[in-house]
């Protein structure tokens, strides 16, 4: 707010007690009945004597510590807090740890507002940690619309007194000897914000590890009624069923043995496009390197984690430099990569950041030296791609230097995943991730150095479809920045492609004139479909 104005954030008849005093040693003075009258003046009386000051003062230590600090660390009101299960599981574990060091200091916490602290601390099931999580939400979901005081100095770029809060219950936790990971965790994010190490945002939630979720509910005979989550091991919805098997983890929950070689039949095309384009759909940070794009099309059999099936996948990336806070990486950011199967597309998408959705994608198919595949979505073709034996591109060596870059360091995505509720504007995760190049590959694995590849001529045609069409590609129009070609690069396009590849019909001439029906058709062979004949294969 501007100087001189505050903005009340929750509404003070939410509370039933506006004022609680008490003396250091518990005494019931006349001078703190005193002090108790004139408070009492103020809000319809909303005022109470303690004899257990150090309790309430340590409650509300608590209260800070679990949602005051915990929402700082996540960038976001109360409400986002109390709204996730696991952010709500977090202030339970604070809270419980907030209890504990009090009781080995010698204080026990008051009972205010509805707040059982002992059955907030002393969960042992899963049943106990949620009525400890119910506590907390029902204290703040009148308060929902708060925005925590630190977070607020946080985003003025000043320092926070998390080291009074939250790192109070850490000192006091090495102190007595209690454990305080959550609170400590809490610090150093705060920390890590303040010194510009880290942003305050909500996917810093994914630190967070709480043990809550491996407790098992129990029957009267003490026999377990619910599975255990194994926090060493990896887990895709629904996790219920147990561990996932991935390319990094077998059936068994270990790491995945290959001892059967996959087989890897790559074709890769690169063209020249709009750098203004490409340069609009660049996450923030990153740079374009080079004015390309470059089109991978693998197909992938006997592969082990899949029992010896296969799939096939498309990948679009650009050169690109990510500026960081502490260097500059160089590599391809990957675009957007079509894949034919679901489990490759969620376990890409979840556990490495692929930016990967579904297509149908044929085969290569090979005839007198031309290679085509073909990718469709809800029965549109959008993408066709053609290898040419028969022939060798135009820019050979300006060819090989994009796709044998020594400066790159591997692949690059930027991983976000939507957060549940809230209108769904919300990250659970948002971050740029690096699969590096392999520094040493296994014996087994052919390598093939860029002078043994085979090169030759090739073709990409573009066909963008109308959300009618295709109703659930609102990606579409992004895709112009990979269609385009470069006005400086005109050269590389080889004819254009009749009308009714992507209008159905050429505009009449009668009806708007010779002019019009120029720029149309101009419009349609430079924005419609594209054809790109430079391309190379592997």
């Amino acid at each position: 707010m501007e100087p001189g104005i505050s903005e009340l954030t929750n509404a003070l008849s939410a509370r039933t007690v506006l004022f609680e005093i008490g003396e250091i040693d518990g005494r019931i003075t006349d001078r703190i009945r005193a002090v108790a009258k004139v408070l009492g003046h103020m809000d319809n009386g909303k005022v109470e004597i303690t004899d257990n000051l150090m309790g309430a003062r340590w409650l509300k230590l608590m209260l800070n510590c679990c949602m005051s600090g915990l929402s700082s660390a996540l960038g976001c009101t109360f409400e986002s807090v109390i709204s996730s299960e696991k952010a709500l599981a977090c202030t339970s574990y604070l809270a419980a740890e907030v209890v504990h060091a009090a009781r080995a200091a010698g204080f026990q916490l008051t009972d205010t507002n509805g707040l059982n602290t002992a059955e907030i601390a002393d969960f042992q099931t899963a049943e106990e940690l949620e009525r400890s999580k119910g506590y907390i939400y029902r204290n703040y979901y009148p308060l929902r619309t708060a925005k925590a005081s630190m977070l607020q100095d946080l985003e003025r770029g000043k320092k926070t007194e998390i080291q009074m809060i939250n790192g109070y219950v850490s000192a006091m936790g090495r102190k007595y000897g209690v454990p305080t990971p959550f609170n400590d965790l809490v610090v150093k994010i705060i920390t890590d914000i303040e010194e510009g190490r880290r942003r305050a945002e909500f996917g810093n939630l994914a630190l967070f590890v709480p043990a809550g979720v491996a407790i098992r509910k129990r029957q009267k005979g003490g026999k377990p009624m619910s599975y255990v989550r194994n926090d060493s091991l990896m887990y895709q919805m629904p996790v219920h069923f147990g561990p996932c098997v991935t390319p990094r983890q077998n059936k068994e929950g270990k790491r995945f043995i290959y001892d059967q070689a996959t087989r890897l039949t790559k074709h890769t095309i690169v063209y020249e496009s709009d750098p203004e384009a490409l340069s609009a759909v660049l996450p923030q940070r990153f740079e374009l390197a080079a004015p390309y794009v470059i089109i991978n099309m693998n197909m992938l059999r006997d592969v082990a984690w899949l029992a010896g099936h296969g799939y096939n996948l498309t990948g679009v990336s650009v050169p690109t430099r990510f500026h960081g806070e502490k260097g500059v990486v160089e590599g391809n950011l990957l675009l957007v990569m079509w894949e034919n199967h679901a489990d490759p597309i969620i376990t890409g998408r979840e556990q490495l950041g692929y930016s990967k959705i579904f297509a149908s994608i044929d085969d290569i198919h090979t005839y007198g030296g031309v290679s085509k595949t073909e990718l469709t979505s809800w029965g549109f073709r959008f993408l066709e791609l053609e290898f040419d034996a028969n022939r060798q591109p135009e820019n050979l060596e300006e060819l090989k230097r994009v796709l044998n870059n020594p400066d790159s360091q591997g692949i690059m995505h930027y991983k976000y995943i939507p957060r549940t509720g809230g209108g769904f504007t919300q990250a659970d995760a948002e971050y740029v991730c690096l699969n590096p190049k392999a520094a040493k590959l296994p014996d087994d694995v052919k390598k093939y150095p860029a002078d043994q590849l085979t090169y030759m001529g090739g073709q990409v045609r573009w066909h963008i479809p109308t959300w009618r069409i295709c109703p659930p590609s609102t990606m579409w129009h992004r895709l112009w920045a990979v269609c385009r070609s470069s006005g400086s690069s005109a050269r590389y396009v080889r004819r254009a492609i009749p009308w009714a590849i992507f209008m159905g019909r050429p505009p009449s001439c009668e009806a708007c004139g010779e002019a019009k029906a120029k720029r149309m058709k101009e419009r349609i062979t430079t924005e419609g479909v594209i054809v790109c004949p430079p391309a190379l294969s592997a």
